[in-house]
């Protein structure tokens, strides 16, 4: 196969560029054309193979040892011409890659650093970077665009960095042709008429629902009776949802979009001061129950002003520092302005952005959603409806996370709370450091990041203006969610659920558990580790039912149906499904850590995206699990492992692109293949509940900020017992007396050193014990994202970490840096308990928790390897490579069967080895 480096025709007569230079055996049928470069310390091999994805050979590189990385870059340069945008992929196969393996494609000049180019942003980032390992015979991709300004010379690059492991590459492309595809649609159908409907609905019960919780799980009531909280999402644009197929298939709830300002281009009911037009929202209701009558809709409210709100109440809007008003369109804060004319004309029209913390937006948007209700109420459409969606604001979540707001109201409602919390301007001084004369002269702070170096602050914050405007703007987005709750149960006249979307970069919701009227919450899993092959890196807390919430995870999964995108990396990033099998494959992975641990979930239609008859068939099984297992008493099994976080963790690390937070993904895919259950819960219930102060281990995992009380408890109730307790990176550093290594070192038993800078580090193991129980040996996952980005130094995408390390003969050290020798892991027994500290920023890999759980005699259902989801009755494998798997089935289960067939698997002692394809989920049911 032959490298090509194709132009469009029309440019091909009037460039008068000399013919390429192209990379010679791109497909590696012959000897040569590429150079194999270790880096960093880096072993490895390349070699001709014979297991090809097209023509007869391949190439195989071969990484032997743990540090650095190789680089395989082709011979010779390839001429690009400027201002065209090119296309490179090739094809690769892995069978034995563990989560910190990357195989990175760069094309760069000959002696540029091999940095990530930003044209893909970070669809490119995320999607392009992990290996992934594939069945026999399948091959997966690696594509990157680049363009430049000028005539230029690059090489093509390959780097292959982390644990040893092997990769076949092959085909090689080079090409400035387009990708792209369609897809067709159907016209989704009625299942009555306009005649009919008014009879239909008036015929239904006046429907109504509520959340509980029964039996120590989240329970959605409808009526009266326990349904599976499965609902689909529709499409929330021009009400182009497929209700009746979905109602088909089981699915007993949908939303129906209805907005309260005109957005998008579309008329909504709010059309000025006290006025409205509900035409709108009796044209969506009913073309959404047309197509099934029967459908139970949850109401998804959008809570954005009619056009002129902002022109009205000018001191209501957000603004930023320098005085500008915020402006959108179609529902995101799109910038600041101070003349709205001045804008080009978009798509829609331009309106002034109203501020989230204005009492008067507030109040006005929630008069005119009850008013939508009160009217509904009036007709047939209103028995239909037994819950309100709450949508709005930036991408519907009420806060922008870096974006701070200086509008008037914003101001003064932050002083009162800073009033409300210090009390004195004095105590404000004592904790601030300085302070204005009174309160009346706080201002809100700038953004730490404004100077645009994201490391020109220390890593994290303690005590600080900036630190108290996040906690003020995160619990001001959660209260405008339950203010907004109480209005539409309030005006709804019957028992209603309220639901609203969290923020999704965080995944903190404890700040709704003291809320009192919303009812649930939801978020997603990441986009490109939905991708068949990867672990989901997603776990949402097992604490909802402690508070009597309910959890709904969004499933956003794209497919060959009408979803299809143009640019193929940004379509690898948004992990569709391109054919039945990986669709069913990522639709179980995701749907399986709901059904394992009692959340709901939903079905995200934008445009299409369920359009297909294969993919309803699989939601129909999806469906049909849910209801089955709702059926089942809950089992008494619980994991042996508790993983724990606190409240606003994220808060204190001073840069919002730190790559402590972005790697936090990779952390939980780690835990996710380990082969240990766990359960995910807040410090302050585990410290308040005495049933959750009974697991075999305790993993601290974001718990940099440890009040006194909480030290002293957590010494009392947890530090004993023979548990082995695990602490990562940065737990209790901050405290009430600031930052203190000493009073950290004391908390985990060990003498613990830190230097207050930015630095890169990669932990290897080192331990004989490890080594021999073949735990891998690169712990850095926190390295592994700055990898990505650059390969050393500085990177203008996200901050570095603050380096942690032992310094504690007493301590057995697991784990070393490569780049100073620095102890980086260390285990320490104590009288009653044993501490085992991970220095490196998100360092517990799968497979060393996995030995840490089997030396603390805690329950694991098989080796570290597969993404693994389960409950005492089910469990969700995702598999991530390809052989037999023991899976021991948990105290109390005497049999393992397939969900699908119903058939029971044969089991001896306890294990039963499931053979499993990589990439494919499996379901079983636990008996």
């Amino acid at each position: 196969m032959m490298m090509r480096l194709l132009l469009p025709l029309l440019l091909a007569s009037t460039l008068s560029y000399a013919q390429p230079n192209l990379t010679p055996n791109p497909g590696f049928e012959e000897p040569g054309g590429w150079d194999l470069i270790p880096m960093a310390g880096a072993e490895g091999t390349m070699a001709s193979d014979t297991v090809a994805c097209s023509g007869a050979k391949s190439l195989k590189l071969t990484k032997t040892n743990a540090p650095g990385y190789l680089v395989l870059r082709s011979h010779t340069p390839v001429a690009l011409q400027p201002n065209v945008r090119y296309t490179c992929r090739f094809r690769f196969h892995a069978e034995d890659a563990s989560l910190a393996n990357l195989l990175l494609l760069r094309v760069a000049p000959k002696d540029a650093i091999l940095g990530y180019n930003s044209i893909d942003r970070s669809a490119g980032w995320m999607s392009q970077s992990l290996l992934i390992n594939s069945p026999a015979g399948k091959w997966e991709k690696r594509v990157g665009h680049y363009e430049t300004a000028q005539p230029q010379e690059v090489y093509l690059n390959v780097l292959l960095w982390g644990n040893p492991c092997t990769v076949r590459l092959d085909d090689f492309e080079f090409t400035s042709e387009p990708f792209n595809i369609t897809a067709p649609t159907t016209e989704f159908q009625n299942s009555t008429t306009p005649e009919a409907l008014p009879g239909l609905l008036r015929a239904r019960p006046d429907s109504q629902a509520q959340v509980t919780v029964r039996d120590g799980r989240s329970t959605l009531l409808l009526d009266g009776k326990s349904i599976p909280p499965v609902l689909y999402k529709a499409e929330p644009y021009h009400t182009e949802g497929d209700y009746r197929r979905f109602g088909e298939a089981g699915v007993k709830l949908a939303t129906v979009s209805v907005r309260l300002g005109s957005i998008r281009g579309h008329e909504g009911v709010w059309i000025g001061k006290d006025q409205y037009n509900f035409a709108p929202a009796e044209a969506a209701l009913q073309k959404a129950l047309l197509r099934n009558p029967g459908v139970n809709v949850i109401l998804d409210l959008w809570f954005y002003p009619y056009p002129q709100w902002g022109v009205e109440n000018p001191t209501e809007c957000w603004t930023n520092h320098t005085g500008r008003k915020a402006y959108g369109s179609w529902g995101n804060l799109e910038g600041f302005t101070d003349d709205l004319s001045a804008l080009k004309p978009g798509r829609c029209e331009y309106w002034w952005y109203p501020s989230y913390n204005s009492r008067k937006w507030r109040e006005d948007s929630a008069r005119a959603a009850a008013a939508l209700i009160a009217h509904l109420r009036q007709t047939p459409y209103g028995r239909a409806i037994v819950g309100y969606y709450l949508s709005g604001g930036h991408d519907g979540q009420f806060q922008v996370l870096g974006q701070y707001d200086y509008s008037e109201t914003t101001q003064k409602l932050f002083r009162q709370w800073l009033r409300d919390k210090y009390g004195t301007i004095e105590h404000l001084k004592h904790v601030w450091g300085e302070a204005p004369a009174s309160f009346d002269e706080v201002q809100v702070p700038a953004p730490l990041e404004a100077s645009g170096n994201m490391e020109a602050a220390k890593p994290y914050l303690t005590t600080s203006p900036s630190l108290d405007y996040r906690d003020f703007a995160t619990a001001e987005s959660w209260r405008l969610r339950d203010y907004f709750s109480t209005a539409v149960k309030e005006a709804a006249g019957k028992p209603v659920v309220t639901i609203a979307y969290g923020n999704p970069s965080v995944y903190d919701f404890w700040p709704m558990f003291d809320l009192k009227s919303l009812d649930a919450a939801s978020s997603m899993s990441y986009y490109p580790f939905r991708n068949a092959g990867y672990a989901l890196g997603y776990h949402p807390y097992d604490s909802f039912a402690l508070h009597g919430k309910l959890f709904f995870q969004e499933i956003d999964t794209r497919s060959w149906a009408g979803s299809v995108h143009a640019d193929e990396v940004y379509q690898m990033w948004i992990g569709a499904g391109l054919n039945p099998r990986e669709w069913r494959a990522i639709n179980r992975k995701l749907a399986g850590v709901s059904l394992a641990h009692d959340h709901g979930f939903w079905y995200y239609d934008m445009n299409h995206f369920f359009d297909a008859p294969e993919i309803m068939a699989e939601i129909g099984q999806t469906a049909k699990m849910a209801q089955e297992l709702r059926q089942r008493p809950p089992s008494r099994f619980r994991p042996d492992v508790c993983v724990i976080q606190t409240p606003g963790h994220d808060k204190f690390i001073s840069s919002a692109m730190a790559s402590l937070k972005s790697s936090a993904f990779y952390q939980l895919m780690a835990l996710e293949q380990s082969g240990v259950p766990y359960d995910l819960h807040y410090l302050p219930d585990v410290l308040a509940r005495a049933e959750l102060q009974k697991y075999r281990v305790y993993v601290f995992m974001q718990t940099r900020y440890l009040t006194d009380a909480e030290r002293a408890q957590i010494k009392s109730k947890l530090l004993g017992g023979n548990r082995t307790i695990v602490w990562l990176q940065d737990a209790g550093y901050l405290g009430e007396q600031g930052k203190s290594v000493a009073g950290m070192s004391d908390l985990l038993g060990m003498k613990v050193a830190t230097e207050e800078t930015y630095a890169r580090q990669t932990p290897v193991v080192t331990a004989p014990m490890l080594l021999k129980a073949s735990v891998q040996p690169v712990l850095g996952l926190n390295e592994m994202l700055m990898m990505i980005m650059i390969p050393e130094g500085q990177s203008s995408f996200t901050t570095r970490e603050q380096p942690f390390w032992v310094e504690d003969p007493a301590a057995t050290a697991l784990a070393t840096y490569h780049e100073n020798g620095r102890v980086a892991a260390a285990l320490k027994k104590l009288p009653k308990w044993t501490s085992v500290y991970l220095a490196g920023a998100n360092s517990l890999t799968g497979d060393l928790l996995n030995y840490l759980a089997r030396e603390a005699k805690a329950y694991t259902c098989g080796p570290a390897g597969q993404s693994i989801n389960m409950s005492g009755n089910f469990v969700s494998l995702h598999a991530l490579r390809s052989g037999a798997y023991p899976f021991r089935l948990p105290p109390g289960a005497k049999q393992i069967v397939d969900a699908d067939t119903g058939r029971a698997l044969p089991n001896r002692n306890g294990v039963c080895n499931l053979n499993v394809t990589a990439q494919e989920t499996y379901w079983y049911e636990l008996r």
